[in-house]
This record gives structure tokens, C-alpha cells and sequence, in this order.
């Protein structure tokens, strides 16, 4: 399970720049968006970075361009969804593992912590008739590897806008191979085109368009509420594995105000599923632990059976 924080700063004005503006005399630059299979995307509509290049050992220079409206992204249309910057980052994330990093296309990764922290100021986030081009610089203090390979690693994300720092954010990957993620999420049989009945929010009072992107329902399930026999389809664009949904909840939270009694009852909801969210996650690690000290086992056995036919 991805956890997920995201926070506001208090907004700085921009300094006056002096001299020529930004981009003034400079030659049309072309571009495209990096390869959709660098970002684990399956359109090109839905990639938002358009280049990467490494600087040293630790840190790289990308760039981004969000575009005038998403279907899943959408707020009032005047301002950019604060998650296109969980997504961007997100986005980084694998395609540096891949390019940088040569994690093969075929592997999987597992987002433990997504923080976030937007900036806002007069102009960076509003949409225009144009898309919004971004500059991102990223780094990555820890990497943890195993001989060659790259296990694990964190990063840290700085998201600019015409000079003005627009978004941080921060995540821990973890890079599994194509067989320990088929252990870690075995094939299930897919779920039947009917869809079964849910009382959902409606769309307007989490700030949605769609009942489709909806995802809490009036109340709360009651604690240990096993997993339903029937999911709903997943989501095309919020989520990889059926049916977690990531970005889905802190973005479909009620805008409207209820009672204190309704509140209270949310907010220890929300600290049951924190609670429970950190103990998948600890679940995940140990079976990760587990199935790699197996396979060491394994090569250990065959390298002796082969040193023994050797003698």
C-alpha cells in the first residue's frame, strides 16, 4: 500500500525579475513525451514528463508539461489538481529507476511514502490556454542494491514553474522482479462485467465530475470488513493493481461539512485504516524478505551441487 501525504505551504509573493523575461530570444524547443513504458503508462496522453538527464551520481535534471484539462485530474478548471504532482513524481520515479538506474522494463515497483507539499503563488498552478511546463530537479540520497542490481532506493523531487518553485515531494521505491511479483500478487480470476451496487458519494460533494472516480461510500465499513467477493472494475487512470486505489481516496474526501458525531466517526475510520495500511506494509516486507532469503538458499544448494559434480 502507498502512503500518501499531502501538504500546502503558506504562500510566498515572487521576487521582481530584472532584465529579459524568461525564454525571450530563445529558439523553439521541440517536444515529446518520454516513452510511456518508462513511466508504466499505457497512453501517451497520460505521460507527463518530456526529458531526463543525469548531472552527477545523486541527482538529475527533468522535464514535465501538465496538461490544460485531464479526465481524472480536474478541479473547478482554473487551477491545476495539487495530485498531478503526486502522479509527476511518481512518474520520475520509475523513469529514472529504468533509465539511470537500468532497472529492467519487466520489473515492478512497490511506493511505499508519497509526501507532498505544494507552494502556491499568483501564477503556477493556474491553467491557461496552454499547457503547463515544468522543470523538476530530483536526487537520490539512498540506493539500495544487491551485487548489480537495484533493489531499493529514495528520492527527493523539486517541481518548478517559470522559476518559481510550484511543488517538493518525496517516495520510497522498492524494485521487485516479474516472479516475486506474481508471488507477491498471484493472478485472480477478473471480476464479472456486472458491476454490484454501491452507495457512493455523489461526484460533486468530493470535488469530482464522474461517479466513476468516486470512491468512499456513505458510512464507513465496520472494522475487519473482509475484502468483497466481487470488486469494482479498476479505475483506468487512478490505479496498476485491482482494487487498490491510490490516489483515489485523500483526493475523494467529502467537501461538505457533516455532524461532529459523523466526523468523529470518519476520523477514527481514517486511523483504523492508517493502522491497517501499516501492517500490509510490514506483511509485504517480511514476505519480500522471505521469498529473497529462499531464493539465496536455492542458489547456495545449486552452486554446491554443481561444485560437488565438478570434484
Amino acid at each position: 500500500m502507498t502512503s500518501l501525504t499531502i501538504q500546502t505551504a503558506d504562500p510566498v509573493l515572487p521576487r521582481q525579475r530584472r532584465g529579459p523575461a524568461p525564454g525571450e530570444n530563445t529558439p523553439p524547443r521541440l517536444t515529446t513525451t518520454v516513452p510511456r513504458q518508462y513511466v508504466h503508462r499505457a497512453s501517451h496522453a497520460e505521460v507527463f514528463l518530456t526529458s531526463g538527464e543525469r548531472l552527477d551520481d545523486t541527482h538529475f535534471h527533468l522535464t514535465a508539461q501538465w496538461p490544460r484539462t485531464h479526465t481524472f485530474f480536474t478541479t473547478n478548471n482554473t487551477h491545476h489538481d495539487p495530485l498531478q504532482a503526486a502522479e509527476t513524481i511518481r512518474q520520475t520515479g520509475l523513469y529514472l529507476a529504468h533509465t539511470q538506474f537500468n532497472v529492467p522494463l519487466d520489473h515492478h515497483f512497490l511506493l511505499w511514502e508519497l509526501n507532498i507539499t505544494t507552494h502556491p503563488h499568483p501564477t503556477p498552478t493556474h491553467t491557461t490556454t496552454h499547457p503547463t511546463e515544468l522543470t523538476l530537479h530530483a536526487t537520490t540520497p539512498h540506493t539500495t542494491r544487491k551485487g548489480n542490481r537495484l533493489t531499493q532506493f529514495t528520492m527527493t523531487v523539486d517541481i518548478h514553474h517559470n522559476h518559481h518553485l510550484t511543488a517538493t515531494g518525496s517516495g520510497r521505491f522498492t524494485c521487485i522482479s516479474p516472479n516475486t511479483y506474481k508471488r507477491l500478487r498471484p493472478h485472480t480470476t477478473p471480476p464479472p462485467t456486472t458491476r454490484p451496487t454501491h452507495h457512493l458519494i455523489p461526484p460533486t460533494h468530493t470535488g469530482r465530475t464522474h461517479p466513476t472516480d468516486t470512491v468512499p461510500h456513505h458510512h464507513p465499513p465496520p472494522p475487519h470488513l473482509p475484502p468483497h467477493p466481487r470488486p469494482p472494475p479498476p479505475h483506468p487512470l487512478r490505479t496498476h493493481h485491482r482494487p487498490l486505489p491510490r490516489h483515489g481516496p485523500p483526493r475523494s474526501r467529502p467537501t461538505s461539512h457533516h455532524p461532529p458525531h459523523h466526523h468523529q466517526h470518519h476520523q477514527h475510520h481514517q486511523h483504523h485504516q492508517h493502522h491497517q495500511r501499516q501492517q500490509q506494509q510490514q506483511q509485504q516486507q517480511q514476505q519480500l524478505k522471505q521469498q529473497q532469503h529462499q531464493q539465496r538458499q536455492r542458489q547456495q544448494r545449486q552452486q554446491q551441487r554443481q561444485r560437488r559434480q565438478r570434484q
